[in-house]
C-alpha cells in the first residue's frame, strides 16, 4: 500500500476513535449529571461493585486515570456515602474502599446507563460484527502497545 493511503487509513482510524470515545464520554456525562455523578464517579463504581474491595492504586489502574481525580472521586463518592474505607486497613496506598448498601444500589443504575450506551452502539450490527470488532480491537491494541518497547 502506498505511503498516502497509509496516512489516509492512519488518520482516519485516529480520528474515528476519539470520535467514539468523545461520544462515549458525552453520553456518559449525559445520564451521569442526573446523579450528581462524573465520569471518574462511574469508573469507579463499577469497578467496586465488580472487584469488591480495591486501593486507589488498583482504581488508577481501571481507567488510567492519575491519583489526584481518583483521590477526588473516592472523597466525593464517600461525602455522597456511596463508598467506605474497609476497616482495619492502614496506610494511604493499601488502604481498601468498598461501595456502601447505597453505592451498590447506585451501581445497579450506573451499569444500567453503560448497558444502554452498548445497546445504541451495537443497533444494526450483527453479533458475530460485534465479536470480530472487539477481538480486533484487541489485537491493535496489543500491536500498538507493542510499539517502541
Amino acid at each position: 500500500m502506498d505511503m498516502d493511503k497509509m496516512n489516509l487509513k492512519f488518520l482516519l482510524f485516529n480520528k474515528r476513535l476519539l470520535q467514539i470515545t468523545n461520544e462515549i464520554q458525552r453520553l456518559r456525562l449525559l445520564y451521569l449529571k442526573q446523579f450528581g455523578l462524573t465520569g471518574i464517579h462511574f469508573v469507579c463504581i463499577v469497578a467496586l461493585d465488580g472487584k469488591g474491595e480495591l486501593t486507589a492504586k488498583e482504581l488508577m489502574e481501571e481507567d488510567v486515570v492519575d491519583k489526584a481525580q481518583v483521590s477526588r472521586a473516592l472523597n466525593d463518592l464517600i461525602d455522597k456515602c456511596y463508598v467506605q474505607a474497609v476497616p482495619g486497613q492502614t496506610g494511604v496506598y493499601k488502604k481498601k474502599y468498598a461501595l456502601t448498601d447505597k453505592g451498590r444500589e447506585m451501581a445497579g443504575k450506573v451499569k444500567q446507563i453503560a448497558a444502554d450506551i452498548v445497546l445504541k452502539a451495537d443497533e444494526g450490527i450483527s453479533e458475530e460484527d460485534i465479536a470480530v470488532m472487539y477481538s480486533t480491537l484487541d489485537r491493535i491494541y496489543s500491536n500498538l502497545y507493542e510499539v517502541g518497547r
